[in-house]
C-alpha cells in the first residue's frame, strides 16, 4: 500500500484535464476550477511515502542479521520519533518474535513502551512477560494497569487457532484474593463489559463463580457460537455430506473428550496467591497429577501464550518441558499434541515420520484443536497428516478435519452448557442458543492511547472538517426540501444530501471525538442507523434517476426496480448482520477514534455506491446531450452534472480503491488517511460547487430562500435584542421585576409589528443582494393580485382564497408565493 500517495499523485493531470472539461462544457467561473484544482492537490500532498510501512515490509523478506543490524534500529528511530505505527509493529515483534530484536536493544523498547504509560504499552509487557518460563506475579502487575483501559491480559483466545492456556478467569480469582481485591476488580470489569467482549466474558465468568448468575455465561456460549461461525468463513473449513470412511475412522475419535479445555490448558491448583502456583503443581504433578503436569510443561516450554510457526522452542526450554510431557503423554491427549509439536520442533525431515503418530493418536483421542489449527493457523499438521497417507486428496483431508474439528468444539460447548446448568437438567447447546447477534466481531480494538486524551490534531482536523460538510450537507438538503416539497425531484436529491451528510457525520466526524468510552457509545449509536441509511440512499437514487425522461428514468420507475433493490439490499444487510454481527463499527487507532469495517461488507457498500454513481452520472450525462441537441438546455441539468462529474473523479478513486484494499490481508495506515481524505474533499468539493450551481443558476428558488431566512434572522434578533436592552436598562435604573416587564412588553410591540418590519427587511437585503433573475409572467401576476389584496392592510378569507386558486392555476409553488408575499 506505499504505492497509495503516488497513485494520488500521478492521477492529478488526469483530473486536470477533466476539470477543464468541466469547465468548458459548463462554462464554469475559473474560481471554482482552481478551488477544485488546489484542493485535489492538498489532498495528494497530505500523504507523504510510508517509510515505516516499507521497513515492515523489508522485515519480512530480510534474514536475522539485517534484521537486527537495519531494519529493527531504523524502526526504534522512528519510533523514539513519536511515529505511532512504528511503535506498534515493534510491539508486535517484541511480543511475537522477540529472537529477532537485539539483545542491546530489547531494553531499549522495553523502555520506550514504560515510557509512553499507555494501557496498549501495559497489555504489551504482560503479554511479553507470559512468553518464556513465566512470572505470574509480574504479570498481575502489568495486567492490573492494562485493565485500567480495558485491556485484558491474559485473554481469551480461541480453541480454534490456537490451544487456550491461561483462563483469565482462573488467573484474576487467584490474584484477587480477598472481597476487597475483588470488588475493585469487578468494578474495572464493568467498566468495560460493555464494550469489549472478551471483559463481558471474564465479569460473567466470576460472576457465575462467586454469585451463581448464569445468565452472562449462557450469552458468552451464544458468543462461542458466532466465533465458529466467523471460524467457517475465514478458513480452509470444507463442509463434507459424504467422507472418506477409512480417513475419517484412522483420525476421527472413537468417543470426544470429557474434559473441559475451552479456556484453558494450565490448570490453577486451588492456592492463595499467583506465587504459590508453580510450586504446588510441581507438588500434584509427582503426586501424579496429569493435568498438574501437563501445565508443567506448557509452563517450562515458553508456549504460554503463542506457539512459534515451526513450533520450535530454545534447547534449554525442550529439556525442562518433555519431561513432564512424557509423563502426562501416556493417558493425555493434549500432552500427545504438546510432545509432538516440541520434538517437531526439533526434527529434521527424516525423523518427522517418527514421530507423527503422536499428533494423529491426539486428535483420535479426543484433542480436537490440532483438527482446527490446520485449517487455520498451522496448516503444517494437515501436511504432516497428508504424508502419512499420500492416497488421500487435500479435500478428503480437510473435510475429515473440518468434521472433527466441528464435533469437538460442540462437545466442548456442551460440556460448558452442562457445567453451567444448576439443575443438572442438560438442554444441549444447539437447542438452548440459536442465532445470536453479538457485537463479538466490532470489538473496539487495542487502546494505544489512554483514555481522557484527545486524539491527534489530523485525526481531529480530518473529523471536524467532515462535521461541517455533513451539516452544510444537511441545510443544502433543508434549502432544496424548502422550496418545492411537492417536488419529487427535489425531494429525491434533498433525501440524497441528507443520508450522504449523515454517512459523512457517522463515519469521519467520529474522528473529533475525544478517546472515551462515552464517545465509543456515541460512535456506535451513530453508525447502528447506517444499514437503514444504505436502504434510504437507494430509494432516493432511483426516485432521482427516476424523473428524468430517459431508459433508465422509466426503467427505475417499474416495481420490480422501485421496491425490489431496497428490499434485496435490506435482506443483504439483515442476514450478514445476522451471521457475522456488525459490518462497520467504531474501534480505537492510535490516532483516535476510528471506523472499523468488515471487508465483506465495506466491498458490497463501496460497489453499491460506486454502481449508483456510474448509473447517475451517465443518465446525467445522456439528459444534457440530449438538452443541448435540442437546443433546451436547462440551467439545472448543467450545474448539477458539473457538481456530480467533479465529485465522481473522487468517488471513483476512492470507492475503487475500498474495493481493491478488501482483498488485502492489511492496509498502511497513509493508504487508510489518504482515502478518507479523498472521499471528505470529494464531497466537499460535491457541495460546494452544488451551492453554486443553485446559487448562480437560481435553482429551485433557493436564493430567496435564503433571504427569507435572513429576514428571520434579523427579525429574531430584533425581538431578543429588544427585550434584552429595555430589560438591561430598566432593570439598571429601577427593579429587576419592572424591567422583565418591559423587556416583555417591548418584545410584544416588536411581535405586533412583524408584517412591516419583515418588509422592510426585505428590501433592504433585496438592495445588498438583488436578484438577477426576472419574474415570470405567473409570479408578476401574482404579485399584482396580491398587492391588490393587501392594499388595505388585511387579507380577507375570500381574499386568501381567491389568491390560493390563482397559484394553483398558475403552477407556482409555495417557496414562490412566500417570496413574493414577503418582498411585498
Amino acid at each position: 500500500m506505499a504505492s497509495t500517495s503516488k497513485s494520488i499523485t500521478l492521477s492529478f493531470p488526469v483530473l486536470l484535464i477533466i476539470a477543464k472539461f468541466v469547465g468548458k462544457l459548463f462554462m464554469l467561473n475559473l474560481r471554482v476550477l482552481i478551488l477544485f484544482s488546489i484542493l485535489y492537490m492538498l489532498v495528494a500532498c497530505g500523504s507523504s511515502d510510508d517509510d515505516t510501512f516499507a521497513l515492515t515490509e523489508r522485515f519480512f523478506v530480510s534474514d536475522q542479521s539485517e534484521k537486527e543490524s537495519v531494519v529493527i534500529p531504523a524502526l526504534l528511530n522512528l519510533a523514539l520519533s513519536d511515529d505511532p505505527d512504528a511503535t506498534y509493529f515493534l510491539s508486535q515483534v517484541y511480543v511475537y518474535e522477540l529472537d529477532a530484536i537485539p539483545i542491546d536493544s530489547r531494553a531499549q523498547i522495553e523502555s520506550l513502551f514504560l515510557s509512553n504509560e499507555t494501557p496498549y504499552s501495559a497489555g504489551l509487557l504482560a503479554r511479553n512477560a507470559l512468553n518464556g518460563i513465566v512470572d505470574l506475579q509480574h504479570v498481575y502487575e502489568f495486567s492490573m494497569m492494562a485493565l485500567d483501559q480495558c485491556y485484558l491480559e491474559p485473554d481469551y483466545y480461541s480453541p480454534l487457532y490456537f490451544p487456550p492456556v491461561f483462563s483469565p478467569a482462573d488467573f484474576f480469582s487467584i490474584a484477587w484474593d480477598d472481597v476487597n481485591q475483588l470488588s475493585q476488580g469487578m468494578e474495572k470489569l464493568r467498566k468495560c463489559a460493555d464494550y469489549y467482549p472478551n471483559v463481558k466474558w471474564l465479569e460473567s465468568d466470576l460472576l457465575w463463580r462467586v454469585e451463581g448468575k448464569t445468565n452472562g455465561m449462557y450469552e458468552r456460549l451464544r458468543d462461542l457460537k458466532a466465533i465458529w461461525r466467523r471460524f467457517m468463513k475465514d478458513t480452509d473449513f470444507i463442509e463434507v455430506t459424504d467422507k472418506n470412511p477409512t480417513l475419517a475412522k484412522a483420525l476421527s475419535p472413537d468417543k470426544q473428550s470429557s474434559e473441559l479445555y475451552i479456556d484453558n490448558l494450565f490448570s490453577f491448583p486451588s492456592v492463595e496467591s499467583l506465587d504459590e502456583v508453580i510450586p504446588k503443581l510441581r507438588e500434584d504433578a509427582l503426586a501424579g497429577d496429569i493435568r498438574a503436569a501437563r501445565s508443567l510443561g506448557i509452563y517450562y516450554s515458553g508456549q504460554s501464550f503463542v506457539i512459534s510457526e515451526d513450533f520450535s522452542i530454545s534447547p534449554s526450554q525442550y529439556e525442562k518441558a518433555s519431561p513432564w510431557f512424557e509423563l502426562a503423554a501416556e493417558s493425555d491427549p493434549a500432552s500427545k499434541y504438546y510432545l509432538w509439536a516440541l520434538r517437531f520442533g526439533r526434527a529434521d525431515p527424516t525423523e518427522t515420520s517418527q514421530i507423527r503418530h503422536l499428533l494423529i493418536e491426539s486428535i483420535k483421542e479426543g484433542f480436537y484443536i490440532p483438527a482446527c489449527m490446520a485449517l487455520s493457523s498451522r496448516p503444517v499438521i494437515a501436511e504432516q497428516i497428508s504424508e502419512e497417507d499420500e492416497n488421500y486428496s487435500r479435500d478428503e483431508i480437510f473435510g475429515v478435519l473440518s468434521s472433527i474439528c466441528r464435533e469437538g468444539y460442540f462437545n466442548q460447548l456442551d460440556l460448558l452448557t452442562s457445567e453451567i446448568e444448576s439443575d443438572g437438567g442438560k438442554k444441549g447447546f444447539r437447542a438452548a442458543t440459536g442465532l445470536s447477534i453479538t457485537s463479538v466481531f466490532s470489538y473496539p480494538g487495542l487502546l494505544l492511547i489512554n483514555f481522557g486524551q484527545d486524539a491527534s490534531y489530523q485525526h481531529v482536523v480530518r473529523g471536524t472538517i467532515a462535521i461541517f460538510v455533513s451539516l452544510f450537507f444537511a441545510y443544502l438538503a433543508f434549502l432544496t426540501f424548502e422550496a418545492n416539497p411537492s417536488n419529487r425531484k427535489n425531494r429525491a436529491i434533498s433525501l440524497i444530501l441528507l443520508l450522504e451528510g449523515y454517512l459523512l457525520l457517522s463515519m469521519f466526524g467520529i474522528s473529533a471525538l475525544p478517546v472515551s468510552l462515552a464517545s465509543l457509545g456515541v460512535a456506535r449509536v451513530l453508525l447502528s442507523i447506517a444499514p437503514i441509511a444504505m436502504v434510504g440512499l437507494t430509494i432516493a437514487y432511483l426516485m432521482f434517476v427516476s424523473t428524468t425522461q430517459t431508459f433508465l428514468g422509466k426503467y427505475s420507475l417499474n416495481p420490480a426496480v422501485k421496491y425490489g433493490l431496497p428490499i434485496l439490499i435490506a435482506i443483504y444487510q439483515t442476514i450478514f448482520f445476522l451471521s457475522w454481527g456488525y459490518g462497520i463499527f467504531p474501534m480505537f487507532s492510535g490516532d483516535g477514534l476510528m471506523l472499523g469495517t468488515d471487508p465483506l461488507f465495506m466491498r458490497f457498500i463501496a460497489a453499491l455506491l460506486l454502481g449508483f454513481h456510474v448509473l447517475i452520472l451517465g443518465n446525467l450525462l445522456y439528459v444534457f446531450f440530449i438538452e443541448r441537441k435540442e437546443k433546451k438546455g436547462r440551467t439545472e441539468t448543467k450545474y448539477f452534472l458539473a457538481a456530480y462529474l467533479a465529485r465522481f473523479c473522487f468517488m471513483t478513486f476512492t470507492l475503487v480503491s475500498v474495493i481493491f484494499l478488501t482483498f488485502q490481508d492489511s492496509v498502511s495506515r497513509s493508504a487508510e488517511e489518504a482515502l478518507s481524505s479523498t472521499f471528505i474533499a470529494g464531497e466537499a468539493i460535491y457541495g460546494s460547487l452544488f451551492a453554486y450551481g443553485i446559487l448562480q443558476g437560481e435553482l429551485f428558488g433557493v436564493k430567496r430562500l435564503i433571504k427569507k431566512g435572513l429576514v428571520k434572522l434579523l427579525v429574531i434578533i430584533m425581538l431578543f435584542g429588544t427585550y434584552y436592552l429595555i430589560e438591561d436598562l430598566v432593570s439598571e435604573n429601577f427593579s429587576d421585576l419592572l424591567g422583565n416587564l418591559a423587556g416583555l412588553f417591548s418584545a410584544v410591540l416588536v411581535f405586533m409589528f412583524e408584517k412591516p418590519i419583515s418588509k422592510k427587511a426585505f428590501q433592504i437585503i433585496d438592495r445588498v443582494f438583488p436578484d438577477d433573475s426576472v419574474d415570470s409572467d405567473a409570479e408578476k401576476a401574482y404579485r399584482y393580485l396580491y398587492g391588490l389584496a393587501i392594499d388595505d392592510g388585511v387579507i380577507t378569507p375570500n381574499e386568501r382564497l381567491m389568491l390560493e386558486f390563482t397559484a394553483e392555476n398558475l403552477s407556482l409553488g409555495q417557496a414562490q408565493i412566500d417570496m413574493i408575499e414577503a418582498s411585498q
